[in-house]
């Protein structure tokens, strides 16, 4: 049986100049950009009081950056992708019951989330993709 591979080894493997993420209608993400962004991803989180065994929510629309941000923030903490189709029922239900110190959304998000988040006291951050970058690059809102 061959060892549990961790995303430190899985994120390691790839050369610097090969591509890592892909999407439609942009350049690919190289894992040396990656492994970068899981860097930046990892200072910001600890900016935030986050750590290893603190749960980061994530309620994202599957795509790219929804996968990038996915690896970056489970390399620092316990990452919790949510269905963003879940009601607001459902999404009390879950950030309570993940105990989230921390819950991610795509700018602007304004719906049962959010409202959920706010109503348990769990700090929202939201995330960004630049249109020119390549595919899966994100920055946190105002951090």
């Amino acid at each position: 049986m061959d060892k549990p591979q961790t995303l430190d080894l899985l994120l390691g493997r790839g050369r610097g100049d090969a591509p890592a993420i892909t999407g439609p209608g942009r350049t690919a993400l190289t894992y040396g950009d990656l492994r970068s962004m899981v860097a930046r991803t990892g200072v910001a989180l600890s900016g935030l009081g986050v750590g290893r065994e603190d749960c980061v929510a994530m309620v994202l629309p599957n795509g790219p950056l929804a996968a990038t941000a996915f690896l970056a923030i489970a390399s620092h903490a316990i990452a919790a992708p949510l269905n963003p189709a879940y009601g607001r029922e459902e999404f009390d239900f879950f950030l309570g019951d993940l105990d989230a110190r921390l819950l991610v959304v795509p700018a602007g998000e304004s719906g049962a989330v959010r409202l959920a988040a706010e109503k348990q006291g769990i700090e929202v951050v939201e995330i960004t993709g630049a249109e020119n970058s390549p595919a899966g690059v994100f920055e946190f809102a105002g951090i």
